[in-house]
């Protein structure tokens, strides 16, 4: 352990986290450490001097505190829709939306008109080519047989 885990368990012994027996190795550790010692003599004094002023304060000044402290009537979830940021931040999402909805749309037609005229030139060009395939006279083809000895 280095120094400052040791100073962190300093703060934890004296904030009351721990008990004693659980700090037997920083105790043997601060008669031979300066730098730890001294951090345990100023956490100590800080801690002493803030539980006497803990203790100077009448305890009437709490119920004094208490009954100025102004109470909220409203329920708990009553100004939700007022808050104008997260309503103009919705506003904004859904026009990006709304946006997004009507390019996607438009791709989509633009891609479907085009779709559909290559289907009908595809159409047109398959017609042109029964027609001209009916036009043609009828070919007698007549099986030649070949020699494939050399």
């Amino acid at each position: 352990m280095n120094c400052t885990d040791y100073q962190n368990r300093i703060l934890d012994f004296i904030d009351g986290q721990s008990a004693a027996d659980n700090f037997n190795d920083v105790f043997f550790h601060l008669p031979v450490c300066a730098e730890c010692r001294e951090f345990f003599q100023t956490a100590a004094k800080v801690n002493s001097a803030v539980s006497i002023q803990k203790e100077s304060y009448p305890a009437s000044l709490d119920i004094k505190i208490a009954a100025n402290i102004p109470v909220n009537s409203k329920p708990l979830f009553a100004g939700v829709l007022t808050y104008r940021i997260p309503a103009y931040f919705a506003a904004a999402l859904l026009l990006i939306m709304i946006f997004a909805g009507l390019t996607a749309m438009k791709e989509l037609n633009y891609y479907r008109s085009s779709l559909e005229r290559t289907s009908i030139q595809l159409d047109e060009q398959i017609h042109k080519t029964e027609l001209l395939f009916h036009s043609l006279a009828p070919v007698e083809v007549t099986p030649v047989k070949q020699n494939y000895y050399y």
